[in-house]
């Protein structure tokens, strides 16, 4: 089940003791301090790179100034070829020589900050845990309450940790190098088994 960025504020308030919200047009700071622990939070979980904000081997090329300019909401470079890159001002930097100038195409490994109604569910649940246990540690000051969901916090990582497992690992076996790999690998022999196309009948 998906939530709404209201739902999450709402989420939020309901941990420090606030009222809810109809809409997120109000400038109370209960809300804003809400909007803000979620957005540290999604920072958080989002910045290790999970299967739904990973992009794979995208080609960038220099424009006009001969720079190669980043998605809007790239948070780090995490691969790259044929030469190092790291992610400043927006743009691909090559630290080793200090430019931004770059006279080759440049193939990529980014992992971006997605707004909050791209994120799978399993995201949105890390995230609105992790920000209420913030939540809690700055509004309240309280570490006991803080600690009463931190279970749930953690649980709702390793949920999300083990969702990218399996997504990952059904990527894997289907990819065309993966299928030549195992049309290649001859199967297990099972015992008791016979082919009546063979001589003997044996495998």
């Amino acid at each position: 089940m998906s939530y709404s960025e209201l739902e999450a504020v709402n989420f939020l308030l309901s941990h420090v003791g606030a009222a809810p919200v109809a809409n997120l047009n109000v400038d109370l700071p209960d809300i804003v301090s809400a909007q803000l622990r979620l957005n540290e939070a999604s920072i958080w979980v989002q910045k290790k790179g999970w299967w739904f904000n990973r992009l794979i081997r995208q080609v960038y090329e220099p424009d006009g100034s001969d720079e190669v300019v980043l998605p809007d909401n790239t948070l780090k470079v995490i691969g790259q070829w044929p030469q190092f890159v790291i992610e400043r001002e927006g743009k691909a930097y090559n630290p080793y020589e200090d430019s931004y100038e770059w006279d080759i195409n440049l193939c990529l490994d980014i992992i971006l900050l997605l707004e909050w109604d791209a994120l799978p569910p399993s995201a949105q649940d890390a995230i609105m845990y992790r920000a209420a246990v913030n939540m809690i540690i700055h509004e309240l000051e309280d570490s006991n309450k803080a600690q009463l969901i931190q279970g749930d916090a953690q649980e709702s990582y390793v949920l999300l940790k083990q969702e990218d497992l399996q997504v990952r690992q059904r990527s894997v076996f289907t990819t065309p190098a993966f299928q030549r790999l195992m049309y290649r690998v001859r199967p297990y022999k099972r015992y008791n088994l016979r082919n009546p196309t063979f001589p003997g009948g044996g495998f």
